[in-house]
């Protein structure tokens, strides 16, 4: 008897347990990176967390823009709940909209929805149009205490974000508005493996780290972050903090001493201190640089020193902060700005050219429509009429009308059609940035254009490719407005891999997905210049660059701040030998290009489609004018004397994975490299 009432009891707790089990709950917190700054359209990285105690269920986390009409789902992952279950879930998303407010939806696979949460946005964190964000890892301001609100809260062009370790972005293209990263005291194994190489790679693409450490400078040997010291840590010592202010240009009050870190075997830039005692390094890191502070900035005589934020502008190069009134008229002239035949816009110059690839005009030529309307209009109305008359058959006009409206219409549709074409293309135009390490950076332009009515999945090569849609319309609120795109209604899905799902497009219509990625493999170049004696005391950039790809390129450049070099071919396993002549000048070569870039703004496709105004356009951030000759984008740094070099290939492949359906493809490839001085090339 007691055996069975322990049994039913048993029993009856198991069902309650599995009742309370199946009516569970499902939470969801949400936390975002980089303290959830960012710029009107562009990369959130958004760290979820679910908490669910029901029943096991496959389920979908989609990321939904509400719009004026209806909803766009812009990402979404799969994710597969067990029975109480905790799952941190990272999710990748392209914000569309100018809307501070975003739904995160938890449902089924059947469709039914398990959990919603509005993730807001806020105006106050939106960066304007140019502006860049100072990420401080830590609590502490640094003295880095930009103003952060103007009236009608515009935000100013320079904007400080403190956040915590867990905050820093785990893809490199969620650093994109990052002017730098400044970690005091940094503890580098608190972050995660992808973390870890998203800082790396920023920085290898252009970024800036600042590390400041003395207490704690052990925590950096041998983690991810010794490589970016430029020298050995020794041991700790005092000494007078005098260079500091000097290199700030800001006059101690009186004599201050500080604890700092001595190095050994320095073999980078002293900017502050001496080789015997450096307080500040600058140590190049690939394309971006890594400052090093030997002190520790949240302590004395630094932490309250009044001459704090000219230091951060002196290292940083920011700009003087600015009065609530110049700022509010700067905000308001950017939002305020249209399309300009005059300006050069290149990433809009890329889209155009891949959508008028197939050597036709996707448009209708207005003038041959007209003059197609006028005939049919004179053959069914006054030939029609005098030629049924001169016969004495009027009473045909019965048959003649729907006949010759059945011929014109026949004329048009396959005119339309050889005009459009029937076959479906897919035509990507990539840039890989190639680093040190054989790492690259990838970014590529994927344009589809439809013969029909279809709905298309798309795999990209890369599983960690973060994918963003792109539009060719012209916004009046933004000058990089054909950014502005709504995702129609597909979905970009992210988790084991990534992919697009549910593409949906209409007959004769492009749509443009842009996506980034990094990469390792074998370098596609031999790339072996000097700065070499070129007689009559003069020096130059010299040397060769070999094809180790195996297809030939069909374009390479090298550019200096002097002049460029071209060659119109490389075969694989071939080398150009680069001579001290230049074939034309810096200014020219700019002016040149940017003329066909400013074409190809307007649909122009011509001279705008040449290897070497795309790979310009594939360097250059906006030009002001087409008339300009000044330098920008990748190009500053020509400034620092150091050299480009542009390798074209022509590669339809380098991204795609699988393509629905059996579209014609083709593609290009910009390998860029840049080369900065050094003693072992030869500059001194």
């Amino acid at each position: 008897m007691k055996t069975y009432t322990r049994t039913l009891v048993t029993l009856v707790l198991t069902l309650v347990m599995c009742a309370a089990i199946a009516n569970g709950e499902t939470n969801i917190a949400v936390s975002q990176a980089l303290a959830g700054y960012r710029t009107e359209q562009g990369w959130l990285e958004l760290d979820v967390t679910i908490t669910h105690t029901g029943d096991a269920v496959q389920a979908m986390l989609e990321f939904v823009t509400p719009t004026t009409l209806s909803e766009s789902v812009v990402c979404a992952r799969d994710v597969d709940l067990g029975i109480q279950t905790r799952v941190r879930v990272p999710l990748y998303c392209w914000s569309t909209q100018y809307a501070p407010e975003h739904i995160l939806r938890l449902k089924t696979k059947t469709g039914t929805i398990i959990e919603e949460l509005t993730v807001q946005l806020p105006d106050s964190k939106v960066l304007s149009e140019g502006g860049s964000l100072v990420a401080v890892v830590g609590k502490d301001s640094l003295g880095l205490r930009y103003p952060e609100f103007v009236k009608d809260q515009m935000p100013h062009k320079v904007r400080l974000a403190r956040i915590s370790t867990s905050q820093l972005p785990s893809a490199s293209a969620l650093y994109s508005t990052v002017r730098a990263v400044v970690w005091a005291n940094p503890k580098p194994r608190l972050l995660t493996a992808a973390q870890r190489e998203a800082l790396l790679s920023y920085i290898r693409s252009g970024g800036t780290l600042v590390l400041s450490f003395a207490q704690g400078a052990m925590e950096i040997r041998d983690s991810f972050l010794e490589p970016l010291v430029p020298g050995r840590i020794e041991s700790l010592s005092t000494t007078a903090f005098q260079p500091v202010a000097d290199f700030a240009s800001v006059p101690l009050k009186e004599p201050a001493e500080v604890s700092a870190v001595r190095l050994s075997s320095i073999d980078s830039a002293v900017i502050a201190g001496s080789m015997e005692m450096p307080l500040a390094v600058m140590r190049p890191f690939g394309n971006g640089v890594a400052f090093v502070l030997t002190f520790d900035v949240t302590k004395e005589p630094f932490h309250s020193w009044k001459g704090r934020l000219a230091f951060w502008q002196a290292l940083l190069k920011l700009p003087e902060p600015k009065s609530v009134v110049q700022e509010s008229a700067e905000s308001y002239a950017d939002q305020r700005i249209r399309f300009d035949e005059d300006h050069v816009y290149p990433e809009l110059a890329i889209v155009h050219y891949l959508q008028n690839m197939r050597g036709k005009s996707a448009e209708m030529p207005l003038r041959g429509m007209v003059l197609f309307l006028l005939v049919y209009i004179i053959v069914i109305g006054p030939v029609d009429y005098y030629v049924l008359k001169a016969i004495k058959k009027q009473h045909f006009t019965w048959i003649t009308f729907p006949v010759l409206t059945i011929v014109f219409t026949s004329v048009a549709i396959g005119y339309v059609y050889h005009a459009k074409g029937k076959i479906s293309y897919l035509r990507t135009f990539t840039v890989v940035d190639v680093g040190e390490n054989d790492v690259r950076e990838v970014e590529q332009y994927t344009a589809v254009f439809s013969a029909r009515d279809m709905t298309y999945d798309f795999v990209p090569k890369n599983p960690r490719t973060l994918l963003a849609p792109v539009s060719d319309v012209w916004s009046q609120y933004a000058r990089r407005g054909f950014r502005l795109a709504q995702t129609s209604g597909y979905r970009i899905v992210s988790g084991e891999g990534t992919e697009v799902r549910d593409l949906t497009i209409p007959i004769w219509s492009w749509e443009t997905i842009s996506g980034k990625w990094q990469e390792s493999g074998p370098p596609p170049l031999e790339i072996d210049l000097g700065y070499e004696h070129i007689g009559n005391g003069k020096r130059a950039w010299q040397g060769s660059i070999g094809n180790l790809l195996d297809r030939k390129i069909v374009r390479c450049e090298v550019i200096t701040a002097s002049g460029t070099r071209k060659c119109d071919t490389i075969e694989p396993g071939e080398k150009w030998e680069v001579s001290a002549a230049y074939d034309k000048q810096v200014e020219q070569y700019f002016a040149e290009n940017q003329q066909h870039v400013a074409s190809l703004n307007r649909h122009n496709v011509g001279s705008g489609s040449s290897p070497s105004a795309l790979a310009y356009a594939a360097c250059c951030a906006e030009v002001e004018s087409k008339k300009s000759s000044e330098p920008t984008g990748m190009f500053e740094c020509l400034s620092r004397n150091a050299v480009i070099v542009l390798a074209v290939v022509e590669d339809p492949h380098l991204g795609v994975k699988e393509f629905q359906g059996n579209p014609e493809l083709s593609g290009m490839v910009v390998y860029r490299k840049v080369i900065y001085p050094n003693e072992e090339n030869g500059y001194d």
